[in-house]
């Protein structure tokens, strides 16, 4: 038996096969055998799949810090060395102030961290003292050097007190000034013994902390303390919006003049209970890029009347503030006001009743207006007429309107209704809602909105056999803000077509109706008086297009206009056994029927 030490040109093991085909499958082979190890995890992930991680020698003591708050990063182990993931944006992180001291505060920590949410905060219990040192609050705002946050909360902070005086030092500095063998340098000992030589990332050197974020939350602080965050922050690179929310000894707004965003996006003051003066630079020098808001605040604010200039000769975007201070702002401004979207809030009492008989020297253009009624108790005798009509007399170019009334006890009007018709009070208005409960919400209805019928319905219809029970319908669901009697939809003309035909696509009711299946048949639309139709899926073509042009529609036979309001008079046949009349909301657009 022949031996062998190795494989040689003799052996008869084949260690490749040299047939062309197998040549060929090799490759694949070898392809496919890596992809299975790498789905099967074999393979460790790419460097462009791995999250981007923070090398620092800062890293040990910057997880400590935060494991003092209970808050652990998120972390990467390479190579046997831990690194700080860069992005933290999905964890919920919090900075619990009153856990900390000057001790177990590192000197500097790990910069470039970018975080979700942010919270700073005091996590105490009802027995502890709230009093946080200044010194210790200095130090984590040195050692942190920026913030980068989606959001940003400052929360309960409302005293903060002056480092306590190392009294033996004292005495040795003062000792060490009035011995006359001692030579003194002209500086005392330092006190902390971690002194931090990390420099302010800000210009300013009272600006100890530079922050990143687009929203900067400061909720139940102190007057004093807000105003020492407002200026020890630099947010001079920001465009951030500002919340400011439970501050109840705030009785102005003088503390924001300290604060230094880039820019301020929107201002919202929040239950500042005891806030009566607005001025401030922000509004007197138009500051504020798109939105203020003034919530659960005095209803009777006051302001300089460079204030009021200011705000009722800016455009915005939005604003919430009370009703008597809007007043003020309309009969002020000098020139002409224009809000995108207003919330007026508004004490729905007999002792305002007198706001609603106002009238300013210029109408406000709003688009979208929103009245929340409050206090409704000794409730105002205003009727929903008396409200619409001052609407009407105060602006202008609104298509949208929403009253919130929420009062079960004494409701605004009858609640067995659920629509509303304004057809000659508020003609452009093209939503309407109306809050009365949490339950109960009333919607616009239009006698000019489309009337939907399905196919086999349509000759009960222009027979006139249904004109009863539309009109008893009508009556039951529709409530005139007027007084007048509803008016039922599209009622048929005095000789209807039997066989309309589209007048986009041109096909007829009779091609509609031999469809086979019953399902597939299209609604058709009667768009008006003149019994005028159009196919649903034409008009869902044509309301798309309304939508992207905001041109108006119009039937081309009568050039009656189109509305295609989400509030429509449907007629369908139920069963084959009767033909039934309804009023209904839906969405012509998205409508698939």
């Amino acid at each position: 038996m022949q031996k062998f030490s190795g494989l040689g040109p003799n052996t008869n093991t084949k260690i490749a096969s040299t047939h062309p085909n197998h040549a060929n499958h090799l490759p694949r082979i070898i392809f496919a055998m890596a992809a299975l190890l790498q789905a099967l995890g074999v393979f460790g992930a790419t460097d462009s799949e791995l999250p981007q991680c923070l090398s620092s020698p800062h890293t040990a003591p910057t997880l400590a810090f935060f494991v003092v708050s209970g808050c652990e990063l998120e972390t990467q182990s390479r190579d046997g060395v831990v690194y700080i993931v860069k992005n933290q944006e999905w964890r919920q992180t919090k900075i619990h102030l009153n856990k900390y001291t000057l001790k177990n505060v590192p000197t500097t920590l790990v910069s470039g961290m970018v975080f979700g949410n942010l919270t700073i905060d005091q996590d105490y219990t009802p027995t502890q003292d709230l009093a946080l040192n200044r010194a210790v609050l200095e130090k984590i705002f040195r050692a942190l050097g920026t913030i980068s946050a989606n959001r940003l909360i400052i929360d309960g902070v409302v005293n903060i007190t002056e480092p306590k005086k190392n009294i033996s030092v004292l005495k040795r500095g003062l000792k060490a000034l009035t011995s006359p063998c001692t030579s003194f340098s002209g500086s005392l000992p330092d006190p902390d013994p971690t002194p931090n030589s990390n420099p302010s990332p800000s210009p300013n050197p009272n600006r100890l902390l530079l922050v990143n974020t687009k929203h900067l939350w400061l909720r139940y602080m102190s007057e004093a303390s807000i105003q020492w965050f407002l200026e020890h922050l630099d947010a001079c690179n920001c465009e951030l919006s500002l919340w400011i929310e439970g501050i109840s000894n705030i009785t102005n707004l003088q503390f924001l003049d300290s604060f230094n965003p880039m820019a301020l996006v929107d201002l919202s003051l929040l239950n500042l209970k005891n806030l009566s003066n607005i001025d401030c630079v922000l509004l007197k020098e138009k500051k504020i890029l798109f939105g203020l808001e003034l919530s659960e605040t005095q209803t009777n604010l006051c302001a300089s009347s460079e204030t009021l200039q200011a705000i009722g000769t800016k455009p915005w975007d939005w604003l919430t503030m009370p009703m008597n201070l809007w007043d003020i702002v309309a009969c002020e401004a000098s020139g002409f006001v224009a809000v995108n979207n207003l919330n007026i809030v508004a004490d729905f009492t007999e002792s305002n009743d007198l706001v609603w008989h106002a009238t300013y020297p210029e109408k406000a253009s709003v688009t979208k207006l929103t009245l929340t009624l409050t206090q409704t108790c000794p409730k105002s005798a205003q009727t929903l007429k008396k409200i619409f009509g001052w609407v009407d007399a105060c602006f202008v170019d609104t298509v949208r309107v929403k009253i919130v009334a929420i009062d079960a006890e004494h409701p605004l009007m009858p609640l067995g209704y659920q629509y509303l018709s304004l057809e000659s009070l508020l003609p452009e208005v093209r939503f309407l809602e109306c809050k009365l409960t949490l339950e109960h919400t009333m919607h616009l209805y239009s006698s000019k909105s489309v009337l939907w019928i399905s196919p086999d319905a349509y000759h009960m219809w222009a027979s006139g056999q249904l004109n009863e029970e539309m009109e008893a319908v009508t009556h039951n669901l529709l409530y005139c803000v007027e007084g007048s009697t509803p008016t039922p939809p599209f009622l048929p003309p005095a000789r209807p077509n039997l066989n309309p035909a589209c007048f986009e696509c041109g096909i007829s009711l009779d091609a509609i109706q031999k469809m086979n299946s019953p399902r597939s048949r299209p609604y058709v639309g009667i768009v008006c008086e003149g019994g005028h139709m159009a196919c649903q899926p034409c008009l869902k073509k044509l309301a798309r297009a309304q939508k992207d042009t905001n041109a108006p529609l119009s039937c081309p036979h009568c050039h009656s206009d189109i509305s295609l309001g989400q509030t429509n008079g449907v007629i369908e046949r139920y069963k084959q056994i009767a033909d039934c009349f309804n009023i209904t909301r839906f969405n012509t657009i998205q409508w698939d029927g």
